[in-house]
């Protein structure tokens, strides 16, 4: 019987002989022959390079299965996870990368500047691959590059390199380095590899992206789609297409590609968030039906695996509300959502915002206000719509404020005008009220948790919007809240009866400390809102007090008017805000620019009439105002700019003097200034300039007067300021004496002590932590900080040392890192494993990272406040 062998079986056979020869006689790198390629080629590729490939594999398998999405956000094409998140392929890439060195050392054919073992290149794309996971980018950069520039030969290598070289350097925000990238793809795209479609349409995408160019990422994106085989892949790009048309504001093709999701195998929260995104795309004036949105919907808020999720399911359901303008059912569901946040402040954030939004748009500002506050005390500042609903905050409690300012200061006068009989008999009611309003807000807390949803869907619907020339003291809750500022007195607080109080069983908060100075000038001990000397003492009885009521009143009419004009848009309550102001107070410190204000508006409002009669009333009444001049004179704002000019373009000809040390030509400039420029409002830089020129060429008391009559004349301003802070340190170096100012310029602060430490992150870095447990054992935290070294950092020459700082602390520092970002990775990594710090209290030890200069100076001061101060500022939020 012949023993045959089939093609397959005799290549093995030969294969295998060849391996044991060669094995046996030793093969040469230097050689270019069949036998030495075959040696090479089998050994890198089943050896080395296959080992290496399958452990960076299972490396990113862990990697996508632990990576965390954020929904909020449009989700990242590549799961290469977060800094912390990335140090848990660190083992696995490490393997990697020591698997491919070998191979290079071992096998590289590289004869006459080209590679004969066809598996080096794999082995080189191995190492940069496995850098770019663990976030090592220049390392991975620099990988790709070589490869691209040294396989000129091989198309598909060079191809496969610049995209994971567009890929990296995305992901290090060079962005104009990925175009450059992209550009020498494109430039060869006529033989990009069919296999390399998909990727490289993925890596565009994502550069896109991270340029925010979403309209141009979409066909991109739908490229990758078409031409990837991954199902888990496909399914992502899809969402992430989604996404990008909500992006564009095309509800209709975000509507698509998220009901496309649910039809794929994605993940359970990938599917709930494309149905929840699909119900906040639905768009009512589109013609459609909400009814399986609405069904579907509530059949997943009666599901018990998404308890958690009920505060998304409702604010979804609030979206197709307010497509349908069905506002207060949009409100009582957004408070639903309130409600049910009991984890996701951030969702709680948006709810809190979407009401926001909504009291502002009926508008019902006062209201509007509080939920802005609350928004902020909930949603993270990194959020895209965290500044937008400060700005809005910011100018609603100015709004309220003044509101308030008015209400009170209308109600004091009133009760300024009662006899002491009424006002006894008024007071005592007062009092009662605010009792009996305490006992029905305590008996509402006792049935929230019965029935919490029907409590709130009352809160603040009763809300007063003009609050000026109402009743106060009729509302005990105005009285109760006072005018604080809403957001640092009550902090993170759930919207429901008494959000406002931190003791629910405390009688009503206090007002703050600067409204009752700055707007009611009220004593700070003047807080119990049921005690009659809280009412007394801010009545106005006397002619001064009145006086100053009013001029409160006068000021906060016109903020109002200012604030609905410039910051609200809201034209109707502007001109209302004015007129009331100046039928109330007609000779006002504001008439004259309350008379252009009106004029402005009712001329953008479309009122001719009206806006000819406040222009005839500014030139009749006040020919000689600026105002006057800007109506008659329509070249008069020109005219004033040139005017402008001169005198800026003559200071800087002063300025330059000073400079030069021409003291005498300073001060002759500035006297010239006042007479060339007698209104400009150069003038008090002009006069800083002269006494400093002063202080330089005369003795201090010269110097002194001229600053003391700087601050005279201009009661206001950056200069006041400054000449006050010079005035301050000449007290700390005359000594008594009346000499001349030292030649070194005033700083603005000259008692500041400058701080120990300097900042270079780009010197070496050291991590360090300081042991505050006396008798602890060191040598066992280094050898379970040797051990994490050895795992997740075992290409880097770290070494461990310790030194003792006193007789109770001493510190463990792990060296040296190239720089403080490698460090920052370092030490965000290790934060990961608390168990490394197992037998010490938190209070019993610090660890951060710092400059080799700074660790010199730290040891010698051994002051830890004072550095973590520093690094506190310069590294812990960087």
């Amino acid at each position: 019987m012949k023993f045959r062998l089939s093609n397959k079986n005799s290549f093995a056979w030969f294969l295998t002989v060849a391996v044991f020869v060669f094995s046996f006689y030793g093969c040469s790198r230097k050689k270019n022959n069949f036998f030495n390629r075959a040696w090479h080629n089998t050994t890198s590729h089943y050896n080395g390079y296959f080992n290496g490939r399958e452990a960076l594999k299972e490396g990113i398998a862990t990697l996508e299965n632990t990576h965390t999405d954020d929904y909020d956000k449009i989700l990242e094409i590549f799961q290469t996870g977060a800094p912390e998140q990335a140090s848990s392929i660190n083992p696995n890439a490490d393997k990697a990368i020591k698997k491919a060195s070998l191979m290079i050392q071992r096998h590289s054919m590289l004869i006459k500047g080209k590679e004969y073992c066809r598996w080096i290149d794999d082995c080189y794309m191995l190492i940069g691959k496995s850098h770019h996971y663990k976030k090592d980018f220049y390392p991975a950069a620099e990988m790709f590059n070589y490869v691209i520039k040294q396989y000129t030969d091989k198309p598909a290598t060079i191809a496969e390199g610049r995209i994971w070289l567009l890929r990296n350097y995305t992901a290090m925000n060079r962005l104009t380095s990925a175009q450059g990238v992209i550009d020498n793809i494109e430039a060869d795209i006529e033989v990009l590899p069919e296999k390399q479609v998909g990727h490289y349409a993925a890596a565009y995408a994502d550069f896109l992206i991270k340029k925010e160019e979403y309209a141009n990422a979409i066909p991109q994106l739908e490229k990758a789609i078409a031409n990837t085989k991954n199902k888990r892949l496909v399914t992502r790009y899809t969402y992430i297409l989604a996404q990008l048309y909500e992006k564009v504001n095309d509800k209709a093709k975000a509507s698509l590609y998220y009901a496309q999701v649910l039809k794929k195998n994605a993940t359970y929260d990938m599917a709930f968030n494309a149905q929840i995104n699909l119900a906040l795309m639905f768009d009512a004036t589109a013609g459609g039906s909400s009814a399986d949105l609405k069904k579907t919907l509530r059949k997943m808020s009666r599901d018990d695996k998404n308890i958690e999720y009920l505060d998304r399911i409702y604010y979804a359901l609030a979206g197709i509300a307010i497509s349908e303008s069905e506002y207060d059912e949009a409100i009582k569901l957004l408070k639903q959502s309130v409600l049910a946040s009991t984890s996701n402040t951030k969702q709680k954030g948006l709810s809190y915002l979407k009401l926001a939004d909504l009291y502002f748009d009926k508008p019902e500002y006062e209201t509007s206000k509080y939920y802005y506050d609350s928004t902020l005390t909930a949603l993270p500042q990194e959020h895209a719509e965290y500044f937008r609903a400060e700005a809005k905050r910011n100018s609603l409690e100015d709004l309220v404020k003044n509101l308030k300012i008015i209400a009170f200061e209308d109600s004091v006068q009133k009760l300024a005008q009662m006899s002491s009989t009424e006002l006894d008999i008024y007071i005592d009611d007062m009092i009662a009220k605010i009792i009996e309003e305490e006992e029905r807000k305590r008996f509402e807390e006792e049935n929230a948790a019965l029935n919490p949803i029907n409590t709130n869907q009352n809160t603040n619907q009763n809300s007063n919007q003009n609050t000026g020339g109402k009743w106060y003291f009729d509302n005990p809750t105005a009285v109760s809240f006072g005018y604080g500022e809403f957001a640092r007195i009550w902090g993170n607080r759930k919207l429901e009866d008494n959000w406002r109080r931190k003791n629910k069983e405390s009688v009503a908060p206090t007002m703050t400390e600067n409204a009752l100075e700055d707007s009611l000038a009220v004593k700070k001990d003047t807080f119990d809102v049921k005690s009659k000397e809280y009412y007394l003492r801010n009545i106005p009885t006397t002619q001064a007090a009145k006086d100053s009521s009013n001029a409160r009143i006068v000021d906060a009419y016109y903020s109002l008017g200012m604030i609905y004009r410039e910051q609200l848009d809201d034209k109707p309550r502007s001109v209302e805000a004015f007129e009331t102001l100046l039928k109330r107070y007609p000779n006002n410190k504001y008439t004259l620019a309350s008379y252009y204000q009106l004029y402005r508006l009712n001329l953008s409002m479309g009122n001719k009439e009206r806006a000819d009669y406040y222009r005839n009333l500014i030139i009749k009444q006040y020919p000689d105002s600026e105002y006057a001049n800007i109506l008659q004179n329509p070249n008069y704002l020109k005219e004033l700019e040139a005017f402008k000019g001169r005198a800026a373009e003559f200071y800087g000809e002063t300025f330059a003097a000073y400079e030069a040390q021409d003291y005498d030509v300073v001060i002759q400039n500035a006297n010239q200034a006042h007479i060339r420029f007698e209104k400009s409002d150069q003038l008090p830089r002009f006069d800083l300039l002269k006494a400093i020129a002063i202080g330089k060429t005369q003795k201090l008391n010269a110097f002194e007067a001229a600053l003391k009559e700087l601050i005279a004349k201009y009661p206001k301003g950056e200069e006041r300021k400054e000449a006050e802070n010079i005035l301050k340190y000449i007290e700390e170096v005359r000594g008594g004496a009346d000499e001349k100012l030292p030649d070194e310029k005033p700083a603005n602060n000259p008692t500041i002590e400058q701080s120990l430490y300097r900042l270079n992150k780009d010197t070496v870095h050291y991590y360090v932590a300081v042991i505050g447990k006396m008798g602890f054992n060191n040598n066992a935290l280094k050898a379970k900080i040797s051990d994490f070294n050895s795992q997740f950092y075992s290409l880097e020459s770290l070494t461990i040392k310790n030194m003792m700082i006193n007789p109770l602390s001493q510190l463990v520092y792990v060296e040296k890192f190239e720089n403080a970002a490698k460090a920052k990775s370092y030490f965000e990594t290790i934060k990961q494993k608390p168990e490394i710090y197992e037998g010490l209290a938190p209070e019993e030890y610090r660890h951060f990272i710092i400059s080799a200069g700074n660790f010199n100076i730290y040891y010698k001061d051994k002051n830890i406040d004072k550095y973590l101060e520093f690094y506190n500022t310069n590294y812990a939020n960087n």
